[in-house]
This record gives structure tokens, C-alpha cells and sequence, in this order.
């Protein structure tokens, strides 16, 4: 959301019916009202549509005058309110009475001035809360009546406005928004937290944090880096991957179980159940998400990462490794059909730094992928592949990033069409999400029935991250006779090895996998990523 509406109060008498619309009413109740209301744009159709709720109420706003919303709000029964019963606009205040609307046309002071206080007690003196609350208004994306981001981007975009010595990483401070009426907040541990912000709060709140900081005598503006000179270590940025695990501990006794179950089992089939549990047959992604986690840093000019592509048609399920990783890992989302390559880099003009520049030594997602204009998706390949900077002017600007790219494609070919078969260069893995078979289907919701409302089994991402921490620590080796037999097997299979880059990409693969399961590399770990990496 841009900082100028968010600054001076931006909604005016019609905008803020529909959205007193949007808040209360359903779809159904919206197209009945509709149909009632507003005439031709409603008669044309059958029902609204998921998305043209917004619209809807905006159709219905534009014909009705100020002194008939509540009655139109009455005259259609309102029965599914939305969980938040109430408006607090600055031409009306809304509040529902056992199922009856009831409207006030004057600006909502008193409730006004509760958020403002809730925020002062919270922000005041504390140099985190501030810059997360304009984090969380910032990375919102607009879903009609709120806003609603995650800890990852609310951090990375609240980051500019910290003006504390070292790292901004709030963790500790994750929870304290939802004590802010009208913020709402649902916990997967502090990475994976989501704030939801009702729309209309959101200038309160701004407003609010300005008169605190004001009183503080603290700037009100993001934090800038003077002369464009590239601090040595981005410490305004999201954390690095391996924050991800730094409050993470384990202990003797996790030790010896990790090792017994090494004894009966390969890691690699073991742990990938603990990947997207809410999912099944989609073996072969869970376990390329498993390898990238564990993939170690880059080391001696080699690419020690691993990114995917994971490509096919929408509904396959794509999306829930993106939230998984999001959730779980503080993954950082990147919606590719949205951004420029300016999103993405370092925007001169405002001293800004890009998505990718952000996301430097941490994880990110692209979705939306094929989406992305051709200057985008270079940055992003860019700090996918092995160099790991963007330049910009005269600047080369650390992006060494891992993760995923989603996208909608239905074939590798369709793929190489649209970018090129350079493309598959910076990704050790590339797979397809077909859609589930007749057979497949009736499995997976046979298994949904049964574990209904319930936890599902392996949905246990701490105990994984504990395993993850500890094999991370470990370098394999290579010995002799097994880097002989290696390069034996690879010399028989070179007409499927395309070049040296997909060369070295198999051999990390492998050396990921002999991590997984704490032992040195051997043949068969070179084996089980070729085959991994060529389904």
C-alpha cells in the first residue's frame, strides 16, 4: 500500500459504503441486494463471482445516498458477518445488534482513539513495534475488506524504518499487532505468522505510529543508505537461512533418535513426509524441497544451493509448498506477475533495495513464474544462479538466494518457449504437478476423511528443523574410491548430462542427500540424485 494514502485519510463517502458492503454481506447477500439496488450490472449475471465482491459493493455504493445504507444494510438479511462485527470510518461508524445493522453518518472518534492508545502503549519506547506495525501496512496485499500480509515481508518491508543496531528480526515481538483492534493474527510459529489488518484501520494506525515517533522526536522515514554504498552486511534485510534455525535446539537424546532412525532408514525417504504433510503424491517435490533445505551455502566458487521449478496446471497444488515454505521456513513470497525488474533489484530513484536483494542468503518463492516480464525473470535467475550479485549502475548488489519458482506451465517445452532453455540452469530440480488420477483422488480424500479437523501425520516442522539443524552442521567427504566409482557412472551417462553446470549440480544433489543421512558421499548417493533430478 502506498505510503502517501495511507498517510492522509484516503476513503470518501462512497468508498467507504462499498466497503461497509464488502464487511457484512456475502456474496449471495451482495447480488440480492444487487438485483434490488443497482439494476442492469447485476442482471446480467447469475451470481458473483469469488472475485468481483469488491466490485459489487461498489456498483450497489454508487446508487444508493448516504442516509439509506442501513436500511438497505436491513432490508437483506445479513447472516454471515464477518468475524470482525463492526466499521470504524471517518464518515461512518458501523456496529451490529443481535442481526440488525445499525449506522452512525459521523466519524468513528471514539473508536478512533482506542487504537490509538492500544498502539501508543505498545510502540511507545520500543524501537521494534513501530517499524513491524508499518511492515505489516506495507507488504498488505488488498483482499477487498483487509489487509493481509505475513512476518517475513512484514519485516523485510518494516526493516527500512529501523533505526536499531543490527539485524531486524522481531520475533520475539511477532504476536504483540494482534493486541491492536482491528489486526488480527494467526500463528505458525513466529516465521510462518499472518496478520490480517481491517482496511480501514490502516490510516488509524499510520497515523497513530506518526504522532508516537513524533513525540519520540524520531524520524518518520525509511532508514537510507548514505552515498548508495552497499553495507558489508545487509542488516535491514530478511534473515539469512540460517536464522531460520537459530532458535532451534536439540539435544543427546534427539541425537540418538535421529541416528536410530538413520539406522533403519534413508533420510531422504524418512524426512520427506515431514515436507507440505497436507499433501500427498507428490513424493518426488517433497523431496527436492528436502534437498534444498539442507543444500549447504556456496563454497570455493561452486553453487552449493538447490532451487526447483515446479510447473503444471493451476489446482495441482503447487501452492501449498509455497505456503509450507512460507509458513514454516520464512520463505519469502514473491508474486512474479507483479513485479518489475526494479521490484525486484534496487530502485535508484528511491534508494530502495529490490525483493531479491532483501531475500539475500535466505529462501524465497516465485509464483505466478510464467507470468514474469523477461527483465524480471533475468534478476531472479540471476540471484538463483551461481554468481549470486545484481548489478545495478555502479553497484553489484548481494541476491544469493535458494527457493522455488511456480508456475503454470504444462510442459518443459512450453517453458523453453517462453524463456528459453537457459532457464533450467538454476534449478537442480524440475517437475511437473499432474493433475490426480481418478484412483489418486479417491486415496487422498479417503486419507483428508479420516485425519478431519484433526492433525495430520508428520505435521511436526519443528522435529524436522531440529534434524535439518543438525545435519546442516555436517560436511560429508568424498572418498577416493567413491568419487572413482562416481566419476565411472557419470562417464556411462554423460549423453544425458547436458553441461558442466547440470554436471556439478548432480554431484551437490548427491552430497545433499550423504548430508541428509550423516555419512560420507558414495555411489549410491550420486545415483539417487541423478535419478531425482531426472524424473
Amino acid at each position: 500500500m502506498d505510503e502517501a494514502v495511507l498517510r492522509e485519510y484516503p476513503w470518501n463517502r462512497q468508498d467507504e459504503r462499498a466497503m461497509v458492503l464488502v464487511r457484512f454481506c456475502s456474496r449471495d447477500e451482495l447480488f440480492e441486494m444487487g438485483q434490488r439496488y443497482a439494476g442492469s450490472w447485476f442482471n446480467e449475471r447469475q451470481h458473483i463471482g469469488f472475485n468481483e465482491k469488491v466490485e459489487a459493493a461498489n456498483k450497489i455504493a454508487e446508487q444508493i445516498e448516504d442516509d439509506q445504507l442501513e436500511e438497505v444494510l436491513n432490508t437483506t438479511v445479513i447472516e454471515s458477518p464477518s468475524p470482525v462485527p463492526w466499521f470504524a470510518g471517518h464518515h461512518y461508524e458501523v456496529t451490529g445488534d443481535d442481526g440488525h445493522i445499525i449506522i452512525k453518518n459521523e466519524p468513528a472518534g471514539q473508536r478512533h482513539d482506542t487504537i490509538s492508545s492500544e498502539i501508543k502503549q505498545l510502540a511507545e519506547g520500543d524501537m521494534y513495534v513501530p517499524p513491524l506495525l508499518r511492515g505489516i501496512l506495507l507488504s498488505g496485499s488488498d483482499r477487498g475488506d483487509y489487509l493481509r500480509t505475513d512476518f517475513s515481508d512484514a519485516i523485510a518491508e518494516g526493516g527500512g524504518y529501523y533505526e536499531g543496531d543490527g539485524t531486524f528480526y522481531p520475533s520475539n515481538k511477532a504476536g504483540l499487532p494482534g493486541q491492536i483492534t482491528g489486526i488480527s493474527t494467526r500463528s505458525g510459529g513466529n516465521t510462518g505468522r499472518t496478520y490480517r489488518v481491517v482496511k480501514e484501520v490502516a490510516p488509524i494506525i499510520w497515523q497513530a505510529l506518526e504522532k508516537v515517533e513524533d513525540e519520540a522526536g524520531t524520524e518518520n522515514g525509511p532508514v537510507e543508505t548514505p552515498g548508495q554504498e552497499v553495507p558489508s552486511e545487509f542488516a535491514r534485510r530478511i534473515p539469512k537461512f540460517e536464522a531460520v534455525f537459530a532458535d532451534v535446539e536439540f539435544t543427546e537424546s534427539d541425537i540418538e533418535e535421529f541416528e536410530s532412525i538413520l539406522a533403519d532408514s534413508d533420510a531422504v525417504k524418512y524426512w520427506k513426509d515431514y515436507i507440505a504433510p497436507h499433501v500427498k503424491f507428490r513424493d518426488t517435490a517433497k523431496e527436492a524441497i528436502l534437498c534444498m533445505l539442507a543444500a549447504p551455502e556456496d563454497k570455493h566458487g561452486n553453487k552449493g544451493r538447490a532451487n526447483a521449478i515446479f510447473y503444471g496446471l493451476p489446482g495441482t497444488g503447487k501452492t501449498v509448498f509455497k505456503n509450507f515454505l512460507t509458513e514454516q521456513f520464512g520463505a519469502y513470497s514473491i508474486d512474479g506477475a507483479r513485479v518489475s525488474k526494479v521490484d525486484l533489484t534496487y530502485n535508484k530513484n528511491t534508494g530502495e533495495d529490490g525483493l531479491l536483494v532483501r531475500a539475500h542468503k535466505g529462501l524465497a518463492v516465485i509464483e505466478e513464474a510464467d507470468e514474469m516480464d523477461d527483465d524480471a525473470l533475468g534478476a531472479a535467475l540471476t540471484a538463483l544462479g551461481e554468481s549470486g550479485t545484481v548489478e545495478i549502475r555502479d553497484m553489484q548488489l548481494p541476491a544469493e538466494v535458494r527457493g522455488v519458482m511456480l508456475g503454470n506451465y504444462q510442459s518443459k517445452e512450453d517453458i523453453i518457449r517462453q524463456h528459453g532453455e537457459a532457464v533450467f540452469n538454476r534449478f537442480e530440480f524440475v517437475i511437473k504437478f499432474d493433475r490426480m488420477s481418478e484412483e489418486e483422488l479417491d486415496e487422498t480424500l479417503d486419507w483428508h476423511y479420516q485425519f478431519f479437523r484433526k492433525p495430520k501425520p508428520n505435521d511436526d516442522a519443528g522435529r524436522l528443523k531440529k534434524y535439518l539443524k543438525w545435519v546442516r552442521s555436517f560436511e560429508p567427504a568424498v572418498p577416493d574410491d567413491e568419487r572413482q566409482a562416481i566419476m565411472e557412472y557419470k562417464r556411462a551417462h554423460l549423453d544425458d548430462i547436458e553441461n558442466v553446470r547440470e554436471g556439478n549440480a548432480i554431484m551437490n544433489v548427491a552430497y545433499t542427500i550423504a548430508r541428509l543421512n550423516h555419512r560420507d558421499v558414495t555411489l549410491e548417493d550420486y545415483e539417487s540424485a541423478y535419478e531425482l533430478m531426472n524424473v
